[in-house]
């Protein structure tokens, strides 16, 4: 695994993961990459804006190891095609499109959702958190890097 970096100058974290047979899903201007086969997220990556983001101190709520698996609405996704999250994933309203970004540098951590919400909390690998409601459906999303260039 490559280290994930945010990048000062695209405004945009590295990919880490390179899979063969996985499907993107995008939220705003970055991706969630998913195993084609599985769907389950492998890396985060892409256009992050700390710009227009609230810096904070984040720390990562308790949490257990584990995937986290998307449901889709829409099973027809082919290997190494994008989607849009809203449109494709199994949501029930829960719109990630405009949600909230924040950012703790000094902790290398982009948090963007919900910030308070930690109901299922799980730590997919080095670089990425997911928070779920009771229903499986993603409501936050922490994201780590290793280092700012």
């Amino acid at each position: 695994m490559n280290d994930k970096v945010y990048s000062t100058k695209t405004h945009s974290i590295s990919r880490t993961e390179y899979c063969e047979n996985t499907f993107s899903l995008t939220i705003n201007f970055f991706e969630l990459s998913f195993e084609m086969d599985t769907y389950k997220l492998v890396d985060v990556f892409g256009f992050f804006p700390l710009i227009k983001a609230i810096k904070t101190n984040i720390s990562i709520p308790q949490f257990n190891k584990g995937d986290y698996h998307v449901r889709l609405n829409n099973q027809n996704i082919k290997s190494g095609e994008i989607y849009n999250y809203n449109d494709i994933a199994y949501t029930e309203g829960v719109d990630f499109k405009n949600s909230q970004i924040y950012y703790d540098t000094s902790k290398k951590i982009i948090c963007i959702g919900e910030i308070d919400y930690k109901h299922m909390v799980i730590k997919v690998n080095d670089y990425i958190v997911c928070v779920l409601d009771q229903k499986g459906i993603l409501r936050c999303l922490y994201i780590m890097f290793d280092r700012i260039e």
